[in-house]
């Protein structure tokens, strides 16, 4: 049996900030200039997957949301704190893979 859907997510830390995971079951800590990467799976045939994540660090909070639905378009969402920013590619299809990078807005 074949997945119905899956995401790889990559987040891509350009900064000096460490990053600290605020929920659980993924990369605990993103270092500066260093990336972590998370995957769900759905849980059977007709399923999607989705998750989000919070990291901390000295600046805020940074934020990342995906959500791959068995039908209908994948969506994502993503914040971070004054002074930075993140730009996202990727993430189409069934099978999807997003990539955000983390950079300082200075």
């Amino acid at each position: 049996m074949s997945l119905s859907r899956s995401t790889l997510a990559t987040i891509i830390n350009n900064t000096s900030l460490e990053l600290t995971l605020q929920s659980s079951s993924i990369d605990y800590i993103i270092g500066p200039d260093s990336q972590g990467k998370l995957q769900a799976e759905s849980a059977g045939l007709w399923t999607g997957d989705e998750g989000s994540v919070y990291y901390s660090s000295p600046a805020g909070t940074f934020y990342f949301q995906f959500d791959n639905p068995y039908s209908g378009s994948n969506s994502y969402d993503e914040s971070a704190p004054a002074g930075y920013k993140i730009t996202r590619s990727g993430g189409g299809g069934d099978n999807a893979a997003v990539t955000w990078i983390i950079d300082s807005s200075n």
